[in-house]
């Protein structure tokens, strides 16, 4: 078995993060493997969060070229010359040299086109059981189901997300997990002390209080597949819970839509026009599919689902990050299941599609 303390030089790196959340903690994160697909502004944030806090190794898959289209919002690039996972594996290292990175596939034979989506279909059971964790970005629909099946069977964690302009989100899949929380040890003593006896309670409690004990207690949870999140049936819900549910993840749905059938995201170019009129035939698509009313979906979304925005992709990715940070360290009250940004409004909301 693998030696898990850490040397001297990582304790004093992560000195501030061990004081945060606990020596092991941190060793748990030392020793998880993630692996990443797509390196978008989302994708890119991510990278970022997950390096800096110190996980043991991280394989990127990612062989869109990088172009000047591509390349304004990613701080991680360097040259214009070479495939977005190859470009970021220096800076990376620079961030932090106790990581490992990789990329897959690790040949430098690439296609001046984006290979990603043959190389997600031809990721299997034996390739992601390396992995403690898998998070994905900028996937068709296909390709996470297809991920979050095998991560699902093999209890691999699993993220999914995505920006699409002033909109994001993010999905969890940690099938059964345990975690630790940490409470005030004097409320538990206070409830067996008004229990059992009134005698001498308010003394008693105020002193507990003052010496403000703490204690962890360990919990578990269970998460749906994406499978079973997107399966969910909107017709048997009574009109009082779509007050509860954003519009939000209805807009979602149409944006990643028209990912799936156009092979990209909305443009803010000459084919603008004509996206917007297929974002409108897709909101009436989906609101069919759902089974919902069609004044669920505020149609204004489509003058604000343009491009990627460095400032919306630092927020989703930030808190996206930091669940990943809390899944592998098994602290605090993980999300579930997903998370929704609208920066329109500037709302980002959890919400449990399906209640296990």
């Amino acid at each position: 078995m693998a030696d898990d303390r850490l040397r001297p030089d990582e304790a004093e790196q992560y000195d501030r993060q061990i004081r945060l959340w606990g020596l092991e903690a941190q060793k748990r994160l030392r020793a998880s493997r993630v692996l990443l697909i797509g390196l978008g502004g989302l994708g890119a944030e991510v990278c970022k969060d997950i390096v800096l806090a110190g996980i043991k190794s991280l394989t990127i898959i990612d062989n869109e070229y990088k172009s000047d289209v591509n390349i304004g919002n990613r701080f991680l690039y360097f040259t214009k010359d070479t495939t977005r996972a190859k470009a970021v594996m220096s800076r990376l290292r620079v961030l932090n040299p106790n990581v490992v990175i990789n990329t897959y596939p690790d040949s430098d034979t690439t296609s001046t086109d984006n290979t990603d989506t043959n190389i997600v279909k031809a990721i299997n059971d034996e390739y992601i059981s390396k992995f403690d964790l898998l998070c994905a970005t900028g996937c068709s629909q296909d390709e996470l189901l297809h991920l979050n099946e095998i991560c699902h069977r093999l209890k691999v964690k699993f993220f999914c997300g995505d920006t699409w302009g002033y909109y994001g989100y993010f999905f969890t899949d940690l099938q059964e997990h345990s975690y630790v929380i940490t409470v005030p040890k004097e409320k538990e003593v206070a409830m067996e002390i008004d229990e059992s006896s009134n005698k001498d309670k308010h003394q008693e409690v105020s002193h507990l209080e003052e010496e403000e004990e703490e204690m962890t207690i360990k919990k578990v949870m269970s998460f749906s597949s994406l499978q079973e999140a997107l399966s969910h049936d909107w017709s048997k819900k009574p009109s009082r819970y779509f007050k509860r549910i954003p519009p939000t993840y209805f807009i979602i749905q149409v944006l990643q839509q028209f990912r799936d059938h156009k092979g990209r995201n909305p443009s803010i170019g000459e084919d603008a026009e004509e996206d917007r009129q297929f974002l409108y035939k897709l909101c009436e698509d989906v609101t069919k599919q759902q089974n919902i009313s069609p004044d669920l979906i505020n149609k204004e979304f489509v003058n604000y689902c343009f491009s990627e925005l460095s400032p919306v992709c630092a927020i989703v990715g930030g808190v996206l990050a930091q669940e990943i940070i809390k899944a592998i360290s098994a602290n605090d009250i993980p999300f579930n299941n997903i998370f929704m940004y609208d920066g329109v409004n500037s709302t980002g909301i959890v919400e449990a599609l399906i209640r296990n």
